[in-house]
C-alpha cells in the first residue's frame, strides 16, 4: 500500500497545486492591498479630478476611533435628552458613561461586561439605537437584533476575553480572512413585471459564485483530470493493470490521495493568508475564536471563525469528492484530459449557463451547480434561506456516491466487455 502511495504522488501535479495555492493567495492580498494603500479603493473628486485616499485601519486609530465614537454618542444623547425627553434614553446615557474610562484604558473585558449588562436591563438600548455606532447594532433585522449584538458580548465575557468586537473586526488577520471567505457578493438585477412588461423593478441579487469559489472549481477540475487521465496520457495502463490492487481501488486510492492533498493546500492557504495580514504593522493576528451572531429562521447562535471556515471548506470538499467522481466516469470512456476538464466545467456552470432557469426552484436545489457560492449559503442570503449546511452536504454525498459508481460500472464494462467507447 505505501509503495502504491508514493507510486501516486508522483504522479500528482504539483506545480497545479502550486499554481492554485498562489493564485488563490492573492484574492487574500486584495483587502491588504487596499489597507496599505498600494490598492486605493477610496477617493473623492475635485473638479472631475479623482484624489484616492488610503484608510489605515491599525489597533491604534481604531482604539482612538472607538474612544471618539463614544464621546460622541454621549453628547448626542445628551442633547437630545435635553430638547426631547425619552424615558429610554438614561440608560443609554449611563452605559456609555461607564465605558469611557476603561475603553480608554484598554480595558475591554470591563467595557464588555458593563455593555453586556447594561442591554441586558434596558434591551431599548440596542432596538432604539441609543448607542448605535458604538454597539454596531445596525440593520433590518429587529426580531434578532438584541440577540446579534449580545451574544458575541456574551461569549467574550464568558471566557474572560480582553477584546473589543468593534477594533478585532477590523484589525485582525483572523478577521480579514473571514472576511474575504465570507464576501458573498451582489449584482444589480432587473425584474419584470408578468402583467405590465413595461413596469421593470431594479434591485440587488447575490451572486451565482464568489471569486475564491470559482478559482476552486477551476483548480479541482484541472488537478483532477490530470490526475485521473495519467496513465492515459503516458501509456502506463498496462503496467499499472499488472499491480496487486485491483482497478477500482487503484481509482478509489487515487481520489483520496488527490483530495487530501487539496485540503492540504486549502489550509496552506488559510495558514499563509493569517500569516500574510498578521504580519503587516499596527494588525495582530486575533482570534479564530472570534464570535460571529448567526440567524437561522429567526434562530440565532455563536459561530467562531474558525468554525466558519471549516464549514466553507468542508462545502469545498465535496465539490471535490464529486468533480473526482465525475473525472474518474468520464477517464473511462476517453484518456483526454481536455474532455474531462470540459465536461465537469459543464456541469458546474449549469447556473450560470442559465440551463436550469426553466426549472423550478425547488427542483433547481437538487442540482449540485446549485450550490456555488459558500457564503451566501453559510449567511443564509437570499435563495439559501431556508438550507443548512447539513442538508447540501447530504445531497453531495448522494450524487458522488452515483457519480463514483457509474464510474465504477463502467470500469467493468470496459475490462469485460468489448465495445467501441471501452478500447
Amino acid at each position: 500500500m505505501r509503495a502504491l502511495i508514493r507510486l501516486e504522488l508522483k504522479k500528482q501535479p504539483w506545480v497545479i497545486h502550486l499554481v492554485a495555492l498562489l493564485g488563490m493567495l492573492l484574492l487574500f492580498a486584495a483587502p491588504l492591498g487596499h489597507y496599505l494603500g498600494v490598492l486605493p479603493n477610496q477617493y473623492y473628486i475635485i473638479d472631475g479630478v479623482k484624489h484616492y485616499l488610503s484608510v489605515r485601519k491599525t489597533r491604534a486609530n481604531q482604539q482612538a476611533a472607538a474612544v471618539a465614537t463614544v464621546k460622541r454618542e454621549l453628547k448626542e444623547n445628551l442633547k437630545n435628552q435635553r430638547d426631547y425627553p425619552d424615558h429610554d434614553r438614561p440608560a443609554a446615557i449611563k452605559m456609555l458613561r461607564a465605558v469611557q474610562s476603561p475603553l480608554a484604558r484598554g480595558d475591554y473585558r470591563t467595557v464588555n461586561r458593563v455593555t453586556l449588562a447594561a442591554i441586558t436591563k434596558d434591551p431599548t438600548i440596542v432596538y432604539n439605537d441609543y448607542a448605535k455606532d458604538f454597539l454596531q447594532s445596525g440593520g433590518e433585522n429587529q426580531v434578532n437584533k438584541w440577540e446579534r449584538v449580545a451574544y458575541p458580548l456574551k461569549d467574550l465575557v464568558r471566557r474572560n476575553q480582553n477584546r473589543l468586537l468593534a477594533i478585532d473586526q477590523t484589525t485582525t488577520a483572523t478577521a480579514i480572512v473571514y472576511n474575504v471567505w465570507a464576501d458573498a457578493g451582489s449584482h444589480t438585477s432587473e425584474t419584470v413585471s408578468a402583467d405590465d412588461a413595461s413596469q421593470v423593478t431594479t434591485g440587488a441579487a447575490t451572486d451565482l459564485g464568489t471569486p475564491l469559489m470559482w478559482a476552486f472549481l477551476a483548480y479541482v477540475t484541472v488537478a483532477l483530470a490530470l490526475v485521473f487521465n495519467f496513465d492515459a496520457r503516458n501509456h502506463t495502463e498496462p503496467f499499472m493493470r499488472m499491480t496487486p490492487a485491483a482497478d477500482l481501488r487503484l481509482a478509489v486510492t487515487r481520489g483520496l490521495l488527490t483530495l487530501v492533498v487539496i485540503f492540504g493546500v486549502m489550509l496552506a492557504l488559510i495558514g499563509l493568508a493569517l500569516v500574510m495580514n498578521a504580519a503587516v504593522p499596527g494588525q495582530t493576528f486575533g482570534s479564530l475564536g472570534l464570535p460571529l451572531a448567526d440567524t437561522f429562521q429567526s434562530h440565532t447562535t455563536i459561530v467562531p471563525i474558525w468554525l466558519y471556515l471549516a464549514r466553507a471548506l468542508a462545502l469545498m470538499m465535496a465539490w471535490a469528492a464529486l468533480i473526482a467522481g465525475i473525472v474518474f466516469t468520464i477517464s473511462q470512456v476517453s484518456g483526454n484530459a481536455l474532455v474531462a476538464m470540459m465536461f465537469s466545467a459543464a456541469l458546474i456552470l449549469l447556473m450560470p449557463l442559465h440551463v436550469l432557469d426553466g426549472l423550478d426552484v425547488a427542483v433547481r436545489q437538487l442540482f449540485p451547480a446549485y450550490y456555488t457560492n459558500p457564503a451566501a449559503l453559510l449567511n443564509h442570503l437570499d435563495y439559501f434561506a431556508g438550507k443548512t449546511l447539513a442538508q447540501v452536504l447530504a445531497l453531495f454525498a448522494r450524487w458522488t456516491l452515483a457519480a463514483w459508481l457509474i464510474g465504477a460500472i463502467a470500469q467493468w464494462l470496459r475490462a469485460h466487455v468489448r465495445a467501441p467507447w471501452a478500447a
